[in-house]
């Protein structure tokens, strides 16, 4: 084999080295963005950040977040998870030149397909949804909370689509140009700004990692909303409860009262938590037979009139620890 030859070779691995480099950083942080879309509107709303997992293998995340939102703030969150990784894009492909590296050009078109194309899902679910067949996704959950008509989401998803491509064709210096610049074989082509750009986007990696370590470490699943303060907390292996009162209060006026329920490690074969009060007041707050979790929550909100209130609970002796939390005014 020449030394022409094994140059080429070299080259070209390098190339594909590098073209999987940029899928592998294009998709964790998609990922990443998506999921911080639904976050940061929940926590604007006021909820509270409670998981955040991520699973590097399948290249998906999940965000949990408690406390309630109305119909409208659950419409803008479910929309928030396509809507920041466009606007992400937006900026970056209106900020870099029509012409640049090829590690730049790589990460321009790479992010173009990976943003757009998920607007595909925007065009065709919501056709599906008008005809009662669409998945419980993001699109289904901004179509029930919105009221939107599903063929007018469709059409403003088409027309962003199709204006996000004109930009980004807007953005380059032609198809051909683009095809030509990925079919090189010039090691210095290859090589050019590797030594700047590649650093700086193993350096974002690293610091989303880091990040993601840091707050799945430091969340608490179980952690109460905002407002909630600690009222009793039951060890259900210490005895059995019957009827117990574990806390009461008293309303002189109507007041929006929440109740939180945090349960660790229980394996019960009956659970009930209860709300009574006056007027024969009866509501159920948490209740389970044969219930057996290793982490589990319930949060009940209303608006109670005047009176005196009691929280009762009925458990039998067993594995499990539960805080209650509450809400009032």
């Amino acid at each position: 084999m020449t030394t022409t030859a094994i140059q080429t070779r070299t080259t070209r691995a390098t190339f594909f080295a590098l073209l999987a480099f940029i899928l592998c950083f294009v998709l964790v942080v998609y990922t990443l963005t998506h999921e911080a879309g639904h976050a940061i509107v929940g926590m604007l709303f006021g909820q509270t950040l409670t998981v955040l997992k991520v699973n590097f293998m399948t290249l998906s995340a999940h965000v949990g977040l408690l406390d309630e939102l109305t119909q409208t703030q659950h419409a803008w969150q479910s929309i928030a998870g396509v809507a920041l990784p466009l606007a992400i894009w937006l900026i970056f492909i209106s900020c870099v030149p029509r012409r640049s590296i090829l590690i730049v050009e790589m990460l321009k078109c790479i992010v173009t397909v990976a943003v757009l194309s998920t607007l595909l899902a925007w065009i065709v679910l919501p056709v599906l949804y008008r005809l009662g067949q669409a998945p419980s996704d993001d699109v289904s959950n901004f179509l029930d909370y919105s009221g939107m008509e599903p063929l007018l989401l469709s059409f403003v998803a088409l027309v962003i689509y199709i204006a996000g491509w004109r930009l980004f064709l807007s953005r380059i210096q032609g198809v051909r140009s683009e095809i030509a610049l990925f079919s090189t074989t010039d090691q210095a082509v290859i090589h050019a700004g590797l030594r700047s750009s590649l650093p700086m986007l193993v350096g974002i990696l690293i610091a989303a990692s880091l990040l993601i370590i840091t707050l799945s470490n430091t969340l608490n699943p179980l952690a109460p909303p905002q407002g909630f303060q600690p009222v009793a907390q039951l060890d259900l292996a210490s005895r059995a409860h019957t009827g117990e009162t574990l806390w009461q209060f008293a309303l002189d006026q109507p007041a929006e009262v929440g109740i939180y329920a945090a349960v660790q490690l229980i394996d019960t074969t009956y659970f009930d938590l209860r709300l009574t009060g006056s007027d024969g007041f009866d509501a159920v707050i948490l209740h389970g037979e044969e219930y057996t979790a290793d982490q589990d929550r319930a949060l009940w909100s209303r608006v109670l009139p005047s009176g005196q209130y009691q929280l009762v609970a009925t458990a039998h002796q067993t594995p499990g620890k539960i805080s209650i939390y509450l809400k009032a005014g």
